[in-house]
């Protein structure tokens, strides 16, 4: 089973007690976490998340030294969650393995997957009905619709990832 911890701005060594701790097998850095001290949480998995805005520079995720990088909404403190253009990650895949987030529901990924084809995708918010609170019925939904993506996509004889 993978358990994946979510760190923002956190000190490395902090990173790495937590995650030996509490047995982590990888980490999601999602702060302003300088590549340096990205890689040096190494050997414990990690993928850095950046946030997608209008200022996003795609060459960041050269810098950092993995394999898989997540790209997400960048949202204001307290707003809505948002969504990005998500064409601009289909092509980031020269750089790893690429999820995207912010913004995914049931209703949307499909279309998401299809435009993005990435190697993954996350949601929270999407499939809650209240504020940390899932909805079964909602992630059962955007799982099959996850699939269906996959499905199409393979049809189509493409790699889905």
């Amino acid at each position: 089973m993978t358990r994946v911890g979510v760190f923002v701005d956190e000190e490395p060594w902090r990173i790495a007690m937590i995650a030996r701790d509490v047995g982590l097998t990888a980490v999601q850095l999602h702060g302003d976490e300088t590549p340096e001290d990205a890689a040096s949480l190494s050997p414990i998995p990690w993928y850095k998340a950046f946030r997608v805005s209008q200022g996003f520079r795609p060459e960041i995720l050269g810098l950092y030294p993995c394999t898989t990088y997540l790209l997400d909404a960048w949202r204001p403190e307290g707003g809505a969650t948002e969504r990005f253009d998500w064409r601009k990650a289909r092509g980031l895949s020269l750089y790893g393995k690429i999820v995207i987030a912010g913004g995914l529901d049931p209703e949307n990924v499909e279309e998401a997957i299809a435009e993005a084809r990435p190697y993954g995708v996350d949601v929270a918010s999407g499939v809650e009905f209240a504020a940390g609170k899932k909805d079964l019925d909602r992630v059962e939904a955007f799982v099959r619709a996850a699939r269906r993506a996959q499905e199409r996509i393979a049809g189509e004889g493409e790699n889905p990832a």
